[in-house]
């Protein structure tokens, strides 16, 4: 023993220096290792102060649905439950004027649970506005505009309400208490920082997870929280799983209840619609037998005037026959319609002799004004010359006939 003690003095002797060092580095070590076990019950009493100052939460639930308001008012209502909040959190490219770009984590502004430390400025007013990380973000961006990046999914900017949110203020979150952010699936895959915005920033009818605070007073880190969380961590996991089921079972009736109304309306569109056409279509009906008894209106129009025609022919044939035999005895002209009522007039003809031409001048008719104004059923008429015989039923042919006595 007494060799290996020479042999180590020697060894030290021979390289003091090292061994000064080596035995600070050990000394700092113990002296440091001593100061941790000295002051853990101040650091703990002070991180447990600060976190219940912020109602710093006991558990986080999340849910692929997400929750909506009946799920926090049955968290809130379960044993041991001091409060129980909603909150809104998506990770999201963003861009500050300074044209950097970077991941950022946004968050609804907490009520209750989880509350903010305001370091500069003010908090949101606005759905428009927000607070950034103290830690990752200097007083200079107070003021300045935050960009949502045009490199973001459509998927991820339908989250949010507006594209850019005007920075109002700086703070400090219990849920954040080391330096490092936290990882993301987006941009580097590190996140730069948090911000907060009012609920209203956001473009979502759900909550993205819930926060649970236990009414509680057990040392943070001690065997009793730890005992107590285990405890309510198996129960919570059921309690989370029933909730997830009743709001899909809630969603799923709303879906099938709009589902419902979507095709009631579309049935009384389509009632109405085929009322509607079948309307239209007796219109049409309506408005084509109106035309077709038009058309035959027409055609019998036609027809009167052709008979008309004809009949004002017939007599202008006597007209024009007593200008020409005008003088002649034992001479005569008759031409009559068969049917005996053609045209517009009750004669079915005339006839005229020698004589009648006479009797006209008498009158002071002239045959040419006559026939220029295709009277001739007046001129006949004051003549005796028209030929009545009333309908006889039968439209076979005109008949024209000249008599001359031997």
């Amino acid at each position: 023993m007494r060799g290996i003690g020479k042999t180590t003095f020697r060894e030290i002797k021979s390289s003091f220096g090292r061994f000064l060092a080596i035995f600070g580095i050990v000394a700092l070590g113990v002296g440091f290792f001593a100061g941790l076990k000295v002051t853990t019950g101040a650091m703990v009493e002070t991180v447990t102060g600060y976190l219940g100052k912020h109602g710093f939460y006991d558990l986080r639930l999340v849910s692929t649905l997400g929750f909506d308001q009946e799920n926090v008012d049955f968290f809130s209502a379960a044993r041991d439950v001091e409060a129980a909040e909603g909150a809104i959190s998506f990770d999201v490219l963003y861009e500050l004027e300074d044209d950097y770009t970077g991941v950022i984590k946004t968050h609804s502004m907490p009520e209750a649970l989880n509350t903010l430390k305001l370091v500069s400025g003010r908090l949101p007013e606005t759905g428009a506005e927000c607070v950034l990380d103290s830690g990752s973000f200097g007083k200079s961006v107070v003021g300045s505009v935050i960009r949502l990046s045009q490199d973001n999914a459509q998927a991820d900017l339908e989250h949010f309400a507006h594209r850019e949110y005007t920075v109002v203020g700086l703070v400090q979150s219990p849920l954040y208490i080391q330096y490092e952010r936290g990882n993301t699936s987006l941009g580097s895959g590190r996140l730069d920082g948090f911000a907060y915005l009012n609920p209203e920033g956001f473009d979502v009818d759900y909550f993205t997870e819930v926060y649970v605070r236990f009414l509680q007073d057990f040392p943070l880190y001690s065997p009793e929280y730890d005992a107590f969380m285990d405890e309510k961590t198996s129960v919570w996991e059921e309690f989370a799983e029933g909730q997830a089921r009743d709001r899909y079972d809630r969603l799923f009736r709303e879906g099938s209840e709009k589902l419902a109304d979507a095709r009631t309306e579309l049935s009384d569109n389509r009632t109405l619609g085929e009322r509607e056409l079948e309307d239209a279509r007796e219109q049409l009906d309506d408005a084509k037998k109106q035309l077709e008894d038009g058309e035959k209106a027409l055609a019998d129009a036609e027809a009167e005037l052709a008979d008309g025609e004809a009949t004002i022919r017939e007599k202008e044939k006597e007209l024009a026959a007593a200008e020409g035999i005008a003088g002649l005895e034992r001479t005569a002209v008759c031409s009559v319609g068969s049917d005996g009522t053609d045209g517009p007039t009750d004669a079915a003809g005339g006839y005229c002799d020698g004589g009648t031409k006479a009797q006209l001048d008498a009158l002071g008719i002239r045959i040419y004004d006559v026939l220029q104004e295709n009277d001739a059923y007046h001129a006949l008429q004051k003549t005796g010359g028209l030929v009545m015989t009333g309908a006889t039923g039968t439209n076979v042919n005109d008949v024209a006939v000249l008599l001359i006595r031997r």
